[in-house]
């Protein structure tokens, strides 16, 4: 066994919705689950921040301390935000402004990277 992979665990996430994305010590590190088997990330043994985000969702957020070749098990039930209401506002491009709708079940908007409806 090398020195590095004996410094070395892994975070595992189950939980709903597995559509959710794992970030772990502010980097994204991937899918909760890919076609509904959840995965497992390797990280250096220690301690780290596990942040579950999914955007129609109030993230979930821990910290885990995982030890040398050992799994570490990240249980998570997101619960759902309020659906957003009405025309949620307008997007101007190139000094133009150009009216868009954005119905609540086809799209999203960030700012910043934070969800905002």
């Amino acid at each position: 066994v090398s020195t590095l992979a004996a410094q070395e665990g892994r975070i595992t996430t189950s939980g709903a919705p597995n559509s959710a994305g794992v970030f772990i010590d502010g980097k994204y590190a991937g899918p909760a689950a890919r076609y509904s088997v959840h995965r497992s990330y390797p990280v250096t043994a220690g301690e780290h921040e596990v942040i579950i985000r999914e955007p129609r969702y109030e993230e979930y957020r821990t910290k885990v301390t995982v030890r040398p070749g050992k799994t570490e098990k990240v249980k998570y039930t997101l619960k759902k935000l309020a659906e957003p209401t009405g025309q949620l506002g307008e997007l101007k491009l190139g000094g133009g402004s150009y009216g868009m709708r954005i119905d609540s079940d086809r799209g999203a908007v960030y700012l910043n990277g934070q969800f905002m409806g």
